[in-house]
């Protein structure tokens, strides 16, 4: 009996062995996989290129009537020398008010996504169109939006989604409506921790452990009092995932008639380096056709906290063929300008079989400048797909963060899978083929000695 579980546990480590002695193989040929680097910092820009993705949106026509589509059409179109994957275009809608000192604020109306999860290849341009429709009861004047492009729900590629004043593109239209009431975030007189926030402008600084409220009016200009739906979302760093949701809170509140209430939303003991803010109002039993929103994103930073945290990862080739250089590119950075101490980042990739093809640590001290690490890809091989996983931990090794994005020669451009060399097809099929015949051959041995014990067992009785 020993020996029948000793050859079974010998066929599953076997089995479970495959994929490496695919690697000793390839090792044999040439084909060598990328060893662990603990690396030092390098410049992420290098790789990484902000504002990359070129946005180019028009509207149908320069004027609508409320309740009309505004018909938007362009093109995005990836810059880069490499793929970008996991791409989410997304559009904040927004109205002028001109201030006493004539510098503009705006009303933040809605946000929406004009592009979801695209995959664009390297120089790629990728036809988008949407349709943006207008309430019945917009507020005739000058509108605006502003677009913003990002990858993986994380990394901001054009634009920043936390600010009005560094997008990716914007546009114009105006809206012709009798109708010039309504409610709407003041963001001319929001103030943080009693500081003037300015939402085009630096955000605030505060003390750490210190309370920190947030106020904004939120003004009715019509002649009926309105019931009004409040929605607060308050985030770490910024809005794009659920993730990152630190509380979350709705209430309906009773604004008068051509009145104002104050919001209000308190951060109790801030402990992280950065905030960010989200507050939308809806009046309540409108319809959608109907709707009157009103949106405002409010950002603090809190100051001598530390957290490390992922600013881009990605390859700088893809795929990549026998011969063709290539790395793995993971870029972080410390969210203040102090200095996050002894955090750990270990990127790995791996292929469609889930072996490792190429990896890299970091561990040691991370500033407030974004600086990256990085490890070659095997020269002699083939890429057609690969995982990247990353985890970035803090000093206790906690882990902060962690990502997954796949890369896939099949969506993306056309006909872009190359094909392996025939050495390497061939080693991976007899390694394949052998590995399979010895754990047969091994359980059909387990289940023939089973069958004479047994035999022995029954003469013997």
């Amino acid at each position: 009996m020993r020996k029948t579980k000793a050859i079974l546990v010998s066929g599953l480590l076997i089995s479970i062995l495959s994929p490496q002695l695919d690697l000793i193989a390839q090792e044999d040929i040439g084909l060598n996989t990328a060893g662990v680097e603990i690396g030092q910092l390098g410049d992420c820009f290098d790789t990484y290129r902000f504002g990359s993705l070129e946005i180019e949106l028009t509207p149908s026509r320069n004027q609508y009537k409320a309740g009309e589509g505004v018909i938007v059409k362009g093109t995005v179109k990836n810059g880069n020398n490499y793929p970008l994957v996991g791409i989410d275009i997304m559009a904040r809608v927004v109205k002028d008010i001109p201030n006493a000192n004539d510098q503009a604020y705006t009303k933040s109306i809605e946000e929406f996504i004009v592009g979801k999860n695209l995959t664009l290849d390297a120089g790629e341009s990728r036809d988008i169109e949407t349709v943006y429709n207008l309430s019945t009861k917009a507020e005739g004047g000058e509108y605006e939006m502003y677009f913003f492009g990002y990858q993986e729900n994380r990394f901001n590629i054009t634009g920043l989604s936390f600010t009005d004043d560094i997008y990716g593109s914007r546009l114009s239209f105006s809206v012709e409506n009798n109708n010039n009431t309504g409610i709407y975030f003041d963001q001319t007189r929001t103030t943080v921790g009693g500081q003037k926030h300015i939402n085009h402008a630096y955000v605030t600084k505060h003390e750490a452990g210190k309370a920190v409220d947030i106020k904004i009016p939120l003004k009715n200009t019509t002649d009926q009092v309105q019931k009004v739906k409040i929605e607060a979302n308050l985030y770490k760093w910024d809005g794009l995932r659920e993730e990152n949701i630190e509380r979350t809170n709705s209430r309906e509140i009773t604004i008068p008639e051509r009145g104002e209430v104050e919001m209000v939303e308190t951060v109790a003991n801030p402990y992280l380096p950065v905030y960010y803010l989200k507050l939308k109002a809806n009046i309540a039993d409108k319809s959608e056709a109907q709707r009157q929103e009103s949106l405002s994103n409010i950002r603090f930073v809190v100051e001598n906290l530390n957290a490390a945290r992922f600013n881009w990862v990605g390859l700088n080739t893809f795929p990549k063929a026998a011969g063709q250089e290539g790395k793995i590119v993971t870029c972080i950075h410390n969210t203040s300008n102090g200095v996050a101490n002894g955090i750990s980042v270990e990127t790995k990739v791996t292929d469609q079989n889930g072996r490792e093809i190429a990896s890299s640590v970091y561990r040691g001290d991370i500033g407030g400048a974004i600086s990256a690490v990085e490890a070659q890809l095997p020269k002699d091989r083939v890429i057609n797909k690969a995982l990247i996983t990353s985890v970035l931990r803090d000093k206790d090794g906690k882990v902060i963060d962690s990502v997954n994005i796949m890369y896939d020669c099949n969506t993306i451009g056309n006909n872009k899978c190359i094909a392996e060399p025939v050495g390497q097809i061939i080693v991976r099929s007899i390694v394949g083929i052998i590995g399979g015949i010895i754990v047969l051959g091994l359980v059909i041995y387990s289940i023939l000695l089973q069958k004479r014990r047994k035999s022995r067992i029954s003469s013997n009785q």
